[in-house]
């Protein structure tokens, strides 16, 4: 679905021109409905740092007074700095936001020409 969104955006789609589902004006969500302690529990589990760490941190946003979920955040930072995958997986972390920042602009722009 990223790649699809990604190549609309390139080629310069504003809407969903084709019909295809899940696409809403071409703006990229993260599906954080599914973002809870066991997933991130398997995750960390399956030795999937960078995963388990981004939906703990998106839990201490939700409930910050969590110390368990600080105490686990901690822990696969941990792991994932000992593993040394790092370096790649911030690259497409940074790289999707990149994204989102580039989209969201675009929205932006569009709200000021309506507003002329």
């Amino acid at each position: 679905m990223v790649i699809i969104r990604v190549i609309g955006v390139i080629c310069g789609f504003n809407e969903n021109p084709h019909g295809i589902d899940g696409i809403d004006g071409l703006e990229m969500q993260k599906e954080t409905e599914f973002y809870t302690a066991t997933m991130a529990k398997v995750y960390a589990g399956q030795g999937h740092w960078v995963k388990a760490a981004e939906i703990y941190r998106h839990l201490l946003r939700m409930e910050p007074e969590r110390t368990d979920y600080l105490e686990a955040l901690a822990e696969a930072e941990r792991m994932l700095s000992a593993s040394g995958d790092r370096p790649v997986k911030d690259l497409a972390l940074l790289f999707q936001q990149w994204i989102d920042l580039m989209l969201k602009y675009k929205n932006l722009q569009k709200l000021r020409r309506l507003n002329r």
